[in-house]
Order: C-alpha cells, then sequence, then structure tokens
C-alpha cells in the first residue's frame, strides 16, 4: 500500500511538471570544456581541479560523451 502511495503520488509530481532527483552539477558549456581539455591529453584530476567540480563527476561526463 505504502509503495502505490509513493509512486501515485511521484505520478502526480511529474504530471504538475516538477523535477524528480538531484540537480545536475554540469551543463552543455562546462561538458564541451571537459572534452576539449580531455583531447589536449590534460589528466581527470587537472580537468577537475580547472572546471572546479569532482573526478568523478569528470568521469561521468566522458563516459557518455
Amino acid at each position: 500500500m505504502i509503495r502505490e502511495r509513493t509512486l501515485a503520488g511521484l505520478k502526480r509530481a511529474k504530471s504538475q511538471g516538477k523535477t524528480l532527483g538531484r540537480k545536475k552539477v554540469t551543463d552543455d558549456t562546462m561538458t564541451a570544456k571537459i572534452i576539449e581539455l580531455r583531447n589536449e591529453k590534460k589528466s581527470i584530476r587537472q580537468i577537475a581541479s580547472e572546471v572546479g567540480i569532482s573526478r568523478g563527476t569528470v568521469n561521468n561526463v566522458l563516459k557518455v560523451a
């Protein structure tokens, strides 16, 4: 019963246009910058410190790209 109510609430929130989940850390310009820096043979650690995000986020962006 709890599961059904939770799913119904999530469905209602989505239909009202609410964004579910965590906010994105990167945007299109940041993603492009990360890819550009990686093509310049910079390390993940250097990219993360230059862009100002974590190494894990850099890895995730590069996996998708």
